[in-house]
């Protein structure tokens, strides 16, 4: 069995037979070349223009991004220690009577509610999540409408989504001051209203703009392990994608 430490162990050759592995060949193969362009473009970068080297460089992350989850779900998929790394953070993840502070926006138009959310656990045990998108609840001149509820999830790196589940509306609704809610142990959020405040300010109506919690409370090894568990699995996936390379080289 390879180590899962060690990424120079990772099963290679077994990886090779399996269906998906020519699509991670060649999207890799694909971020080679992008990577040879941006550093003639950057070379160049007074003929290549300011714009268009920043398209090709938001091109390129897109891409590699999308390789990285690629090379993630196949690690997942075909090796067992890292899929084991992945699923003990899931677990370790796990709580109940989790709070999520509210941190309020400065402005918002009447009846506009923050309904996705986008955010990370950091290696310190405190996670931010920021609003992503803000929608209008359709009905002219409303009042105030927040979300009363939540759901998303929160991955094995510690990425998580949220998106606004169910309203609360009217002229009793106020702004949203702490979410109160449960992780389970896969990965699965669901979150309650549990504290307002007045909507009203002198700048106008409010909305969310971030939501902030502390994980692991009193249990330092669990967050130590999290965080051991997220390098493990960077330096196994960093050596699979160096073997892909060193394979197309």
């Amino acid at each position: 069995m390879a180590d899962k430490k060690n990424p120079e162990s990772l099963p290679f050759n077994d990886f090779a037979k399996e269906p998906q592995w020519a699509e991670l060949t060649a999207a890799e193969a694909n971020l080679m070349k992008l990577e040879a362009e941006l550093e003639q473009m950057e070379t160049g970068f007074v003929l290549v223009g300011f714009f268009k080297l920043r398209r090709k460089k938001r091109d390129f992350l897109i891409k590699e991004q999308e390789q990285f989850e690629n090379l993630d779900a196949f690690l997942r998929k075909n090796h067992k220690p890292y899929k084991a790394l992945a699923e003990q953070n899931l677990e370790t993840l796990a709580e109940k009577g989790l709070k999520f502070k509210v941190k309020p926006s400065r402005f918002a138009l009447t009846g506009e509610y923050a309904n996705h959310f986008f955010g990370r656990l950091s290696s310190n045990g405190h996670s931010q999540v920021k609003t992503i998108e803000i929608r209008g609840s359709g009905a002219f001149m409303e009042p105030s409408v927040y979300p009363a509820e939540l759901t998303g999830k929160i991955d094995h790196w510690g990425n998580i989504r949220l998106k606004t589940d169910t309203l609360t509306r009217g002229l009793k609704a106020m702004l949203p001051k702490r979410y109160v809610g449960n992780i389970d142990a896969n990965g699965k959020i669901k979150l309650k209203m549990d504290k307002t405040d007045w909507l009203l300010s002198y700048m106008g109506w409010k909305t969310i703009q971030s939501l902030e919690a502390v994980h692991f409370v009193g249990n330092k090894k669990a967050r130590l392990s999290f965080s051991a568990n997220k390098d493990a699995m960077y330096a196994q996936l960093q050596g699979l994608k160096k073997k892909i390379r060193t394979e197309l080289s």
